[in-house]
């Protein structure tokens, strides 16, 4: 049985009273930085310095709650937030503000995730049960969506293999996507439907095992994809 201890050695929080943080994300390419959404709709980026939080800028970038925000894996500069206005919006940390604003989901944005080796692709997902993908540079148009079956709120690529995608779709349980540029269309290729409750986190292992959580019943699975 493990048994460890945690220490805080720094904290922060938003300015606003009875606010809550809902989602923090560290800078990939700039490790000593994280970026964290807030309940009343704002987002700040941190630096960890000396055991310390340096509040460096707060933006309000939605009218309701902040629920997802994530760095770009390759432009150290870039981050985006999803709310629940059903808005994805892109930032940039020299630009007092907003770069773009997308409105492409009919409900609020809960996930987000830049691909870690393809410049320019990013997903998404939101309350509306549907994961977009994205080239950032050109965002009039999604280049591939799929339908999930449960709002999305947890999304994670796989770095081996840089064409799936790991969805926690809630209610509608895991599921892994295969999604392809040159057609630009996802598929589903395996789904995991054994949670009796629902879905908010999933991750890869390095050997290509999936680990699910489903919160309301306590349970963590362990799972293949069968691929």
């Amino acid at each position: 049985q493990w048994c460890g201890h945690i220490n805080t050695i720094a904290e922060t929080g938003p300015s606003g009273a009875g606010s809550l943080a809902l989602a923090v994300c560290w800078n990939s390419t700039e490790p000593e930085k994280l970026t964290t959404s807030y309940s009343n709709g704002e987002v700040s980026v941190l630096r960890f310095a000396e055991s310390e939080l340096e509040h460096e800028r707060t933006w309000r970038c939605h009218d309701f709650e902040a629920w997802t925000v994530a760095w770009d894996s390759t432009d150290r500069h870039v981050f985006y937030t999803g709310g629940d206005d059903c808005l994805l919006k892109i930032w940039d940390t020299r630009c007092p503000e907003g770069v773009r604003t997308i409105r492409r989901h009919s409900m609020g944005v809960t996930a987000i995730q830049s691909h870690p080796s393809t410049a320019h692709l990013l997903a998404t997902g939101g309350y509306d049960e549907t994961v977009f993908f994205w080239d950032t540079r050109t965002t009039q148009t999604p280049v591939g969506e799929s339908a999930v079956g449960g709002g999305v709120w947890r999304l994670k690529w796989n770095r081996r293999d840089p064409q799936l995608l790991a969805v926690a779709a809630m209610h509608g349980g895991a599921c892994v996507l295969r999604y392809s540029a040159d057609s630009q269309t996802a598929q589903c290729v395996s789904k995991f439907t054994k949670h009796e409750s629902m879905v908010y986190g999933i991750d890869w292992a390095e050997d290509g095992a999936l680990a699910s959580c489903s919160f309301y019943d306590h349970s963590l699975y362990l799972w293949n994809a069968g691929f």
